[in-house]
């Protein structure tokens, strides 16, 4: 999950079933308490069961806005659009924008990647 592979990915790379690897993944979810997958890999590091990762590369904050740095950071904490929204102060549909243009720009297909590769500081 850290690594933002679906589970097709995650299955194929460990050499096991997506049904099997997804039994797994629901038990981590319900281990850790999360919703999510990408709630689970915030409390995995939060409580130190993944290391923190930033393997986008040296120039990455260049290309964000400000605004783009704050949604990526209240990703990473797992919060999902309409939450970001409520706490930027803006609507969930202009969350999912920015969420957009980070992909695109960091040249991700999903949200569940961007937090594996900005980890826990994505705004610097």
């Amino acid at each position: 999950m850290a690594d933002g592979l679906r589970c097709k990915e995650a299955a194929a790379r460990l050499g096991i079933s997506e049904e099997t690897l997804k039994k797994h993944r629901s038990r981590v979810l319900h281990a850790l308490g999360a919703r999510n997958a990408i709630e689970a890999v915030t409390l995995g590091r939060a409580r130190g069961l993944i290391p923190g990762q930033s393997s986008a590369g040296p120039d990455w904050r260049q290309l964000l806005t400000r605004r783009e740095a704050e949604v990526a950071r209240h990703l990473v904490k797992g919060l999902s659009s309409k939450q970001i929204g409520r706490v930027l102060g803006t609507s969930d549909l202009t969350i999912r924008k920015h969420r957009e243009n980070l992909l695109r720009k960091l040249g991700l297909r999903h949200t569940g990647q961007l937090v594996g590769l900005l980890g826990e500081d994505p705004a610097g």
